[in-house]
């Protein structure tokens, strides 16, 4: 049911009275004319689900079904207002316009920030990722643009039905409008620091309008509500603002919820409290969102992080270093953040194709490894062995090299795994194609001379210790724009005898690496031994190439080389115990020998066992329960699990405690999860054995 406004009416009556005197001078019938042409106009009206018909509408449909114009009559027409002066409505709302110019609706400036601007931003941040790589990410999921991209949708639906005197559907566009003020309402909340200086930025080819889109678009979808045609009498009311606002702003916090928690969990993880901790640890465990948490690993500027709303909300703008974030990510999935690939980020192009990059690399230089760069990919990776199984030693070249698709110059790290007892003897770096060896010093020396050349952009490549049969690899720089650089290390290293007849040769491998290595890259490896009685690796082919020499090879993924399952075992003579060589090789003055002597060992009487518990030792700790029970009888034992705080299996059942049945079933329920900190019970464990004066062990299964 269409409701016709009394200027309508009006209008319509008006346009019979002049018709009916110029129908009858053309021989015509003005009652049944006049009557046909109410037929036609309430099709009109019906067909084009008009709510409410204005006078504007009155003109416009007797123009479209070719009603005849007379003359009009002076007398008629004395005292009506110019067409060009809408007059009010008699219902107090704003004129409709009749389509001849803005007059008669909204203007191009409401156009321009409810429509053009909210589309130019949503396009430059899903193309650039600008907000998202300097400050926070605004539209982290496809769903969040969406929801943006309803604003300039809605706002453009208003403009235009408003400027064309037209509504169809009003109900469906009042909600859409009602939502888009929710939506903007959001940003403008969340780009309210951004905003200041996007002020005194507009002159700078008008980048400053993009933090004020949203408050822009959030005037101009209030603006637009008020030509929102009224219902006429008995039909549904048009949708509150405040139901459709508060539905558009509880959507965008429902799925920031995930991110929210985090950032929560978070701060609390990282409390002077230890009960904090242990809540924001379990928190995050339960309800955390992976990105969000490996974000916070890569870290922002003190300055970048003061423009985010959304953390002066959770956590009073407290800023959480991205060490502090590192060490509860491992706490949380129990693995180093720099396992996984960086976050995602939408990447940027042109002028600010720096961005790409996720964003600085802050340990450059420094002896951490650091975060995953983007665009920084291991290509080549070569291990060359060379054995003696009589002499049981082994000599490593592990050539290795990068790629950089990226835009600015990166440094390569990892720190590499070596054989057990294995060290660094030889380091070669290709300069313009040719090899180059490096000298060695002592580690503040070779340290201060390759942050030197780094500042200078030369071709260092540096090797450190890390800890036992561990070293740190760093080489710089890598040259953009697919650029290589390769380098080879040499490692020395003996073989581990499992008996007099066996030795055992583990290839090196990286622990961890700030670089990506394709699924498409494998190790090709080599092994040849001398001396070799017999020579097996369970994924690898073994060959003969002539008497006593025995080699493996073929590829392997950089899942096979990490876990150890390529080790090779060689095969030797157990009455093979003399060994030696020159020394100096070049030009010997002697000589160095090497014996192979078996010693017995006194046995233990007091064995504390410290169990790590962080996630992947499931199959660590199902087995370790199972050999429990074969502990003789005479050493005292002591299980110890990891944690904050630790925990001693069996201590409340006193004298009992060194059950190895109950310790057992006791294991058996363990569920390892997350990354667990090993010293306190490691400290523990020490306290423990080292009461007394028994012969004591602690033992560290990790």
């Amino acid at each position: 049911m269409s409701h016709w406004s009394t200027a309508a009416r009006q209008e319509l009556e008006r346009y019979f009275a002049r018709l009916g005197p110029w129908l009858r001078a053309t021989g015509a019938d003005p009652g049944e004319v006049i009557e046909d042409l109410r037929q036609h106009l309430s099709r009109e009206v019906e067909s084009e689900g008009l709510t409410t018909v204005t006078e504007a509408d009155v003109r416009r449909l007797l123009a479209k079904i070719g009603a005849p114009e007379p003359e009009p009559d002076p007398a008629q027409t004395k005292g009506r207002p110019e067409p060009s002066a809408p007059a009010a409505r008699a219902d107090g709302e704003p004129p409709q316009g009749d389509g001849r110019g803005p007059r008669h609706g909204p203007g191009w400036v409401v156009w321009f920030f409810g429509v053009l601007l909210p589309v130019i931003a949503l396009a430059v941040e899903l193309t650039t990722g600008m907000c998202a790589a300097i400050f926070f990410d605004p539209l982290p999921t496809w769903m969040h643009a969406g929801l943006v991209a309803l604003v300039p949708v809605a706002n453009g639906w208003l403009w235009n039905s408003a400027r064309r005197g037209r509504w169809t559907h009003p109900r469906l566009a009042g909600w859409l409008s009602a939502v888009a003020v929710g939506v903007a309402a959001y940003y403008t909340i969340l780009y309210l620091p951004l905003m200041v200086p996007g002020f005194f930025a507009v002159l700078w080819f008008g980048w400053g309008l993009l933090p004020w889109s949203p408050c822009l678009a959030l005037w101009s979808a209030l603006w637009l509500r008020r030509w929102l045609p009224r219902p006429a009498a008995g039909q549904p009311r048009m949708p509150r603002l405040w139901a459709g606002a508060l539905a558009g702003g509880a959507l965008l916090i429902v799925l920031g919820l995930p991110e929210w928690v985090s950032r929560v969990g978070l701060d609390m993880a990282t409390s002077s409290e230890p009960s904090a901790r242990q809540r924001g640890v379990a928190l995050l465990r339960a309800l955390g969102h992976h990105e969000t948490l490996l974000r916070a690993c890569y870290g922002r500027t003190r300055g970048a992080a003061a423009m985010d709303v959304v953390g002066w909300i959770l956590t009073g703008n407290r800023w959480v270093s991205p060490e502090e974030a590192r060490e509860v990510y491992y706490r949380v999935y129990g693995r180093p953040f720099n396992a996984v690939p960086a976050p995602p980020v939408r990447t940027a192009r042109g002028g600010l194709d720096g961005l790409d990059e996720w964003t600085w690399d802050p340990d450059q230089g420094r002896d951490t490894v650091g975060g995953r760069i983007r665009n920084l990919d291991l290509v080549g990776s070569r291990l060359d062995v060379v054995a003696d199984a009589r002499a049981a030693w082994s000599y490593t070249e592990w050539t290795l090299e990068f790629e950089n698709r990226g835009a600015r110059q990166r440094e390569a790290r990892a720190v590499v795994l070596l054989p057990p007892g294995g060290v660094v003897s030889r380091l070669t770096l290709w300069v313009d194609g040719e090899e180059r060896e490096a000298a060695f010093a002592g580690r503040a020396r070779t340290r201060a001379a390759y942050q030197r050349v780094v500042q200078r952009q030369r071709d260092p490549v540096l090797v450190s210790t890390a800890g036992p049969d561990r070293v740190l690899v760093q080489c710089f720089p890598v040259p953009p724009r697919g650029g290589r650089m390769k380098i080879r290390l040499g490692i020395t290293a003996p073989l581990v005898l499992r008996s007099a007849g066996e030795g055992l040769y583990v290839w090196p491998r990286f622990a961890e690496r700030n670089f990506n290595i394709p699924v498409s890259i494998r190790h090709t490896v080599w092994l040849e031994a001398a001396g070799c009685e017999g020579i097996r690796c369970s994924l690898l082919a073994a060959e003969r190439l002539k008497d006593a020499v025995q080699a493996v090879r073929g590829r392997l993924t950089e899942g096979e080389l990490a876990d150890g399952q390529a080790r090779v075992l060689l095969q030797r003579d157990p009455g093979a115990t003399l060994a030696w060589t020159p020394d100096p090789p070049e030009r010997p003055t002697g000589v160095i020998v090497q014996r192979i002597e078996t010693h017995g060992r006194a046995p233990v009487e007091r064995l504390a066992l410290v169990v790590d518990t962080s996630a992947g030792m499931e199959e660590a700790v199902a087995e370790l329960a199972r050999l429990l029970p074969g502990v003789p009888e005479t050493v005292e034992l002591a299980v110890f699990l990891a944690g904050e705080p630790p925990v001693r299996l069996g201590a409340e059942r006193g004298r009992h405690a060194a059950d190895r049945t109950v310790l057992a079933r006791a294991l058996r329920k363990v569920r390892p999860r997350g990354g667990e900190d090993n010293l306190p019970a490691l400290e523990a464990a020490w306290d423990w054995a080292s009461e007394g004066r028994k012969r004591a062990a602690v033992f560290w299964i990790h």
